[in-house]
C-alpha cells in the first residue's frame, strides 16, 4: 500500500518551492502526495502548472496587518482548520509536514488533533511566530541553519532546504564565459522595488563606463516590470527583462552571480549551483530574519551583503568593478559550503 504524505505551506515563492523539492522525491520514492496551500498566495499560479495534488483553501496571512486584517486571518484559520481536518480523515497520510508560512499552521494544527505524525520546516535563521507555537505540538522540527536549533526545545534535526530537481546541484567551474559577467537579479517571487530602482541607476552608468561586458538576466516584478524593461530599451541594452522567471534552473546554469533578497530558499538554490551573491536582505522581514540569513551566508565568503538603505546603482557598480574570474571562483566554493544534499533524504526517511 503506497504511503501519503500531506504537505502544507505557500504563500510566497520561498515556501512553495520547498513544498514543491519535496513533492518531487516523495512522488519518485512512489508516495501519494497532497500540498494544502493558499488561495491567495502564489501557488494560486504555480502549482497548476504541476502534476501534484493540491488543495487551496483561503487563507490569509496575520503578521504585521491591521486590526481589520488580523481579524479576516483568524476567522480565515479557524474555517481552514476545519477543511484540513476534513481532508485529513478524507485523504489518511502517514505523515503531515508544514513547510512554513501561515498554511502551515492549520495544516500542522488539525494534523495534531487528529494523532497524525507531523513535522515542520523552519528555511529561516529566525523562526516565525507560527513555527514556534507548532513546534510545541510537533513530533519533529527540521531546520536550514545550525543555530536555529536554539530556538526550539523539542526534537529538532538540522537538514538543510530542499530544493527543487531542476536546480542543477553540481559544482560550477566555468564563469565568465568569453569574458562577460552574467548577473541574475532577483526579488522574491514578487520583485523588490529598491533592487529595480537601483539596478536601473547601475545601467546607466554601465552605458557610460562599460568598465567590463555585462549581461543582465532580471525578474523585476508585475509591477516594476515595464518600467525597467523600458529603461533598458532606451539604452539599448538587450539584457533580459521577466516579471517571473519559472524556469530557475536554466537561468541559473548560465549565470555568474547573483544579486537578491535573502530569503532562506534563494539561498539554498544558489548555495546548491554554487553562485556567488549580493544579498539585498528585505528591511521590513519579520524578526528581520532576511538580514540573519545575509549575514550567516556572507561568514562563508561566498555571499556579499548590502542594507536596503545603502543599495543605489553606486554601491551595485562599485561591487561588479572589482570582480574577476578568481574572485567569482573563490565565492563559488565559499557559498556551496552552506549547500546540505540530504535535507531531502533526510525528511524522506523520517517519514517512512
Amino acid at each position: 500500500m503506497r504511503k501519503k504524505v500531506l504537505i502544507g505551506g505557500g504563500g510566497t515563492g520561498g515556501h512553495l518551492y520547498t513544498a514543491i523539492a519535496l513533492s518531487e522525491l516523495f512522488t519518485e520514492k512512489d508516495m501519494d502526495v497532497l500540498i494544502i496551500g493558499s488561495s491567495h498566495g502564489i501557488e494560486n499560479r504555480i502549482l497548476k502548472k504541476y502534476d501534484f495534488k493540491y488543495i487551496l483553501l483561503p487563507i490569509y496571512g496575520f503578521m504585521g496587518k491591521k486590526i481589520f486584517y488580523k481579524l479576516k486571518s483568524v476567522f480565515s484559520l479557524l474555517y481552514a482548520t476545519i477543511r484540513v481536518f476534513l481532508i485529513i480523515l478524507r485523504f489518511k497520510p502517514q505523515a503531515v509536514v508544514g513547510v512554513g508560512g501561515f498554511v502551515s499552521f492549520p495544516v500542522v494544527f488539525a494534523a495534531f488533533m487528529l494523532a497524525k505524525k507531523r513535522a515542520i520546516l523552519e528555511q529561516n535563521s529566525i523562526p516565525g511566530k507560527a513555527n514556534k507555537l507548532l513546534s510545541h505540538i510537533s513530533n519533529m522540527v527540521f531546520v536550514n541553519f545550525p543555530q536555529t536549533k536554539n530556538y526550539f526545545k523539542c526534537n529538532v534535526e538540522v537538514v538543510g532546504n530542499p530544493v527543487r530537481k531542476s536546480t542543477s546541484c553540481t559544482e560550477r567551474r566555468d564563469f565568465l564565459h568569453n569574458g562577460t559577467l552574467h548577473l541574475l537579479v532577483l526579488g522574491g517571487s514578487r520583485g523588490a522595488h529598491s533592487i529595480n530602482e537601483a539596478m536601473m541607476t547601475f545601467a546607466k552608468m554601465y552605458v557610460k563606463t562599460k568598465k567590463k561586458e555585462i549581461f543582465v538576466v532580471h525578474q523585476t516584478g508585475r509591477e516594476d516590470y515595464k518600467k525597467v524593461k523600458k529603461s533598458y530599451e532606451i539604452l539599448n541594452l538587450s539584457w533580459e527583462v521577466y516579471d517571473f522567471i519559472e524556469d530557475m534552473g536554466r537561468v541559473y546554469e548560465k549565470s555568474d552571480m547573483v544579486l537578491s533578497r535573502a530569503g532562506a530558499s534563494v539561498i539554498s538554490e544558489i548555495a546548491c549551483v554554487g553562485l556567488p551573491a549580493i544579498f539585498v536582505p528585505f528591511p521590513y522581514a519579520i524578526y528581520h530574519h532576511q538580514y540573519i540569513n545575509a549575514k550567516y551566508a556572507e561568514e562563508t565568503g561566498g555571499s556579499i551583503t548590502i542594507e536596503d538603505s545603502k543599495l543605489n546603482g553606486k554601491v551595485i557598480d562599485e561591487i561588479i568593478s572589482n570582480i574577476d574570474k578568481n574572485r567569482v571562483l573563490a565565492m563559488s566554493k565559499g557559498i556551496r559550503k552552506l549547500y546540505n544534499n540530504q535535507s531531502i533524504e533526510r525528511i524522506y526517511h523520517w517519514i517512512s
